[in-house]
């Protein structure tokens, strides 16, 4: 997993504190590649916390049709 910060926000508008805006608003947009084009659903979200490790955790229904699209190691968008 990369640590990398892929998403352009200018100073002025980025996240101090995206825990806090996750417990607040626990929806969004899980967007990812797809055949044949992206993919966007709306799921819950919360954080799961591991010593100095938090993880963003969501959920798809399997009978969704974006679940079964999902790959390993696959980069998305929440």
């Amino acid at each position: 997993m990369t640590t990398e910060r892929l998403l352009f926000a200018p100073e002025a508008y980025a996240a101090a504190d995206p825990i806090a805006i996750v417990r607040r608003y626990p929806f969004a947009q899980l967007v990812t590649p797809g055949p044949p084009d992206l993919l966007a659903t709306a799921i819950p979200l919360f954080f799961e916390h591991e010593g100095d490790t938090s993880t963003m955790v969501g959920h798809l229904a399997r009978r969704n049709l974006h679940a079964s699209a999902l790959q390993a190691c696959q980069r998305a968008l929440a």
